[in-house]
């Protein structure tokens, strides 16, 4: 009976060891999500071929009813 129980957890480690090892391998499109970023600093949305870009932001006060009962106080 403990050779069986010994061979039980001999396949169940070696199991987990193969679980672990397949995690830690590196994923496939890591490396391209990666090379499509760029280093943008700002506000990337602007559209103006000016050297110096520009936006207007106005924000206006108001409140909102969240389901527990409360108001919430917020600025858009």
């Amino acid at each position: 009976m403990q050779t069986s129980l010994f061979k039980r957890i001999r396949w169940g480690l070696a199991l987990a060891l193969g679980a672990l090892l397949i995690g830690a391998l590196p994923r496939g499109s890591a490396p391209a999500a990666r090379a499509a970023s760029t280093d943008v600093s700002g506000i990337s949305c602007t559209t103006s071929n000016s050297p110096n870009p520009s936006f207007s932001l106005t924000a206006t006060e108001g409140s909102i009813g969240v389901p527990d009962g409360n108001i919430v106080y917020m600025w858009s």
